[in-house]
Protein backbone atom coordinates (compact mmCIF):
# COMPACT_ATOMS: atom_id res chain seq x y z
CA UNK A 1 0.00 0.00 0.00
CA UNK A 2 2.89 2.37 0.71
CA UNK A 3 4.13 2.05 -2.86
CA UNK A 4 0.67 2.81 -4.25
CA UNK A 5 0.30 5.88 -2.01
CA UNK A 6 3.78 7.15 -2.81
CA UNK A 7 3.11 6.65 -6.52
CA UNK A 8 -0.15 8.59 -6.33
CA UNK A 9 1.51 11.41 -4.44
CA UNK A 10 4.40 11.45 -6.91
CA UNK A 11 2.01 11.65 -9.87
CA UNK A 12 0.29 14.64 -8.30
CA UNK A 13 3.68 16.15 -7.40
CA UNK A 14 4.85 15.93 -11.02
CA UNK A 15 1.73 17.74 -12.16
CA UNK A 16 2.10 20.38 -9.46
CA UNK A 17 5.81 20.83 -10.14
CA UNK A 18 5.32 21.80 -13.78
CA UNK A 19 2.01 23.67 -13.44
CA UNK A 20 3.51 27.13 -12.63
CA UNK A 21 5.36 27.02 -15.96
CA UNK A 22 2.50 25.54 -17.97
CA UNK A 23 -0.17 27.86 -16.59
CA UNK A 24 1.45 31.28 -16.05
CA UNK A 25 -1.97 32.97 -15.90
CA UNK A 26 -2.75 31.03 -12.71
CA UNK A 27 0.08 32.72 -10.78
CA UNK A 28 -2.13 35.75 -10.28
CA UNK A 29 -4.79 33.79 -8.40
CA UNK A 30 -2.99 34.10 -5.06
CA UNK A 31 -2.00 37.60 -3.99
CA UNK A 32 1.57 38.47 -3.10
CA UNK A 33 5.10 38.21 -4.42
CA UNK A 34 5.65 34.76 -2.87
CA UNK A 35 3.21 33.13 -5.30
CA UNK A 36 4.79 34.39 -8.54
CA UNK A 37 7.83 32.10 -8.79
CA UNK A 38 8.17 29.66 -11.66
CA UNK A 39 11.05 27.88 -9.94
CA UNK A 40 9.33 25.45 -7.53
CA UNK A 41 12.26 25.36 -5.10
CA UNK A 42 12.29 29.17 -4.80
CA UNK A 43 8.50 29.12 -4.42
CA UNK A 44 8.77 26.66 -1.54
CA UNK A 45 11.17 28.89 0.37
CA UNK A 46 9.23 32.07 -0.49
CA UNK A 47 5.92 31.04 1.06
CA UNK A 48 7.27 30.16 4.48
CA UNK A 49 6.34 27.29 6.80
CA UNK A 50 2.66 28.04 7.52
CA UNK A 51 1.16 26.81 4.20
CA UNK A 52 3.33 23.68 4.35
CA UNK A 53 2.14 22.95 7.89
CA UNK A 54 -1.48 23.38 6.73
CA UNK A 55 -0.91 20.87 3.92
CA UNK A 56 0.66 18.33 6.31
CA UNK A 57 -2.23 18.68 8.76
CA UNK A 58 -4.80 18.31 5.95
CA UNK A 59 -3.03 15.15 4.73
CA UNK A 60 -3.14 13.80 8.28
CA UNK A 61 -6.90 14.31 8.44
CA UNK A 62 -7.33 12.61 5.05
CA UNK A 63 -5.21 9.63 6.15
CA UNK A 64 -7.16 9.36 9.39
CA UNK A 65 -10.46 9.40 7.49
CA UNK A 66 -9.40 6.87 4.86
CA UNK A 67 -8.11 4.42 7.47
CA UNK A 68 -10.95 5.02 9.93
CA UNK A 69 -8.53 6.08 12.68
CA UNK A 70 -6.29 3.02 12.34
CA UNK A 71 -2.95 4.54 11.44
CA UNK A 72 -0.39 1.95 12.54
CA UNK A 73 0.62 -1.17 10.65
CA UNK A 74 -0.52 -3.23 13.64
CA UNK A 75 -4.19 -2.31 13.29
CA UNK A 76 -4.51 -0.82 9.78
CA UNK A 77 -5.33 -4.17 8.18
CA UNK A 78 -7.54 -5.64 10.91
CA UNK A 79 -10.52 -5.61 8.56
CA UNK A 80 -10.21 -8.76 6.38
CA UNK A 81 -12.28 -7.12 3.60
CA UNK A 82 -9.88 -4.17 3.26
CA UNK A 83 -7.77 -4.22 0.11
CA UNK A 84 -4.58 -2.09 0.05
CA UNK A 85 -5.06 1.03 -2.04
CA UNK A 86 -8.82 0.54 -2.44
CA UNK A 87 -10.79 3.44 -1.03
CA UNK A 88 -14.12 2.82 -2.76
CA UNK A 89 -13.86 5.93 -4.93
CA UNK A 90 -14.19 5.32 -8.67
CA UNK A 91 -16.09 8.27 -10.20
CA UNK A 92 -15.34 7.20 -13.79
CA UNK A 93 -16.36 3.57 -13.14
CA UNK A 94 -13.07 2.24 -14.53
CA UNK A 95 -12.78 -0.55 -11.98
CA UNK A 96 -14.98 -3.10 -13.70
CA UNK A 97 -13.90 -6.70 -13.00
CA UNK A 98 -12.65 -7.33 -16.53
CA UNK A 99 -10.23 -4.37 -16.65
CA UNK A 100 -9.46 -3.78 -12.97
CA UNK A 101 -6.18 -5.74 -12.94
CA UNK A 102 -4.95 -3.89 -16.03
CA UNK A 103 -5.63 -0.47 -14.47
CA UNK A 104 -4.02 -1.50 -11.19
CA UNK A 105 -0.81 -2.56 -12.92
CA UNK A 106 -0.78 0.65 -14.98
CA UNK A 107 -1.23 2.76 -11.86
CA UNK A 108 1.63 0.97 -10.14
CA UNK A 109 3.95 1.31 -13.16
CA UNK A 110 3.10 4.99 -13.72
CA UNK A 111 3.50 5.65 -10.01
CA UNK A 112 6.99 4.15 -10.06
CA UNK A 113 7.88 6.27 -13.06
CA UNK A 114 6.49 9.39 -11.36
CA UNK A 115 8.58 8.72 -8.24
CA UNK A 116 11.72 8.70 -10.38
CA UNK A 117 10.52 11.66 -12.44
CA UNK A 118 9.85 13.99 -9.51
CA UNK A 119 13.30 13.21 -8.13
CA UNK A 120 14.81 14.07 -11.50
CA UNK A 121 12.80 17.28 -11.76
CA UNK A 122 13.89 18.44 -8.32
CA UNK A 123 17.54 17.64 -8.97
CA UNK A 124 17.35 19.32 -12.37
CA UNK A 125 16.06 22.47 -10.70
CA UNK A 126 18.92 22.38 -8.20
CA UNK A 127 21.48 22.02 -11.01
CA UNK A 128 20.08 24.56 -13.48
CA UNK A 129 18.32 26.97 -11.13
CA UNK A 130 15.32 26.93 -13.47
CA UNK A 131 12.02 25.11 -13.58
CA UNK A 132 11.57 22.00 -15.70
CA UNK A 133 10.83 23.79 -18.96
CA UNK A 134 12.86 26.93 -18.29
CA UNK A 135 16.26 25.30 -18.52
CA UNK A 136 18.06 25.43 -21.82
CA UNK A 137 21.34 23.75 -22.66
Amino acid sequence: EAEIKHGRVAMLACLGYVSPELFPWARGIFPGEAYTHTNPINALFAIGPNPIIQIIIACGFIENGLNKGKLTQLDMFDDPKRVPGEFGWDPLKLGTPENKEMYQSRELENGRLAMIAIGGMIHGTFVTGEGVFGSTF
